[in-house]
């Protein structure tokens, strides 16, 4: 087998002896999974001279189990982030005596929101997460625990509000997020 025929040779020559992990089961048709192996092992801060971590007896069960590492920590890492910034943003909660906004307080409060909702907010965990973008939820406040309205907050504007099936808020509670917006927003000290 030649090492030219590898798309990623040089790429895995930072790892391995390629020889060596063409003896050991490297193809053209599973390379990828030995860079995405590879590439997990280096966020997870591995042994990059464990010869054990560098010639899997089997990739893709060694390539699932590190993924699955990398995954458990990095959501570990956004639901902490996540409340950090709800602790941050909860000062420019704001209600009156039939609406209350707040920030998303826990990842499984976005997870919930997206499910009940059928909308998008849980692809936003992240960007939420390191501060690119604020994320609040409207309540009535009768009952804070059913989900209402999303909103999303940039630059001390709303981006986005969505209700239901993304459906846009009603005539009142439109009027409440402007004056939200108005009240506490333009006058906070929002990053995002």
């Amino acid at each position: 087998r030649k090492l030219v025929e590898l798309n990623s040779y040089k790429e895995l020559a930072q790892y391995v002896d390629l020889e060596k992990a063409l003896a050991n089961g490297l193809t053209k048709s599973n390379e990828h999974m030995y860079v995405d192996y590879f590439g997990f092992a280096e966020r997870l801060h591995l042994n990059m001279k464990d010869k054990r971590l560098l010639y899997p007896k089997d990739i893709f069960k060694s390539h699932d189990e590190l993924m699955h590492q990398v995954e458990t920590i990095e959501n570990q890492e956004i639901i902490e982030k996540i409340k950090i910034r709800y602790e941050e943003l909860k000062v420019l909660s704001y209600q009156d005596d039939k609406y209350i906004i707040y920030p998303v307080p826990t990842m499984s409060d976005l997870i919930n929101e997206s499910e009940v909702q059928n909308i998008c907010i849980r692809s936003y965990n992240e960007r939420y997460a390191n501060g690119e973008t604020n994320l609040f939820f409207m309540r009535n406040i009768k009952n804070i625990t059913k989900p209402l309205i999303a909103i999303e907050v940039r630059d001390k504007k709303i981006i986005q509000s969505r209700g239901k099936g993304n459906d846009e808020p009603t005539r009142l509670q439109k009027a409440f997020i402007t004056k939200w917006e108005n009240e506490v927003l333009k006058g906070s000290v929002l990053y995002a």
